[in-house]
């Protein structure tokens, strides 16, 4: 359990987030929005990650991947992410 203060302005605005349908209640918006914010850090991560790797294969001598090898390690790291892998 988590106990969150929010000020009457955010809350305002939540409830008509919420009066719009999009969200059945206050918990289900945070709860939504975490998992969001929580994605949105691993698909950062990934990214690092990537630019990472890329930076030390150059260092090493090992090429670029194409379009199509990069496609495919995109594909592999977003199955990982959402774990299908």
């Amino acid at each position: 359990m988590v106990n969150l203060r929010l000020n009457d302005k955010v809350l305002k605005k939540l409830d008509g987030v919420i009066k719009q349908g999009l969200y059945s209640n206050r918990t289900e918006f945070i709860k939504s929005a975490i998992i969001k914010a929580i994605d949105d850090f691993d698909t950062k991560q990934a990214i690092l990650e990537l630019k990472r790797r890329q930076g030390e294969g150059k260092r090493r001598g090992i090429k670029e991947p194409t379009p199509e090898e990069f496609d495919k390690i995109r594909e592999k790291v977003w199955e990982q992410l959402h774990g299908k892998n």
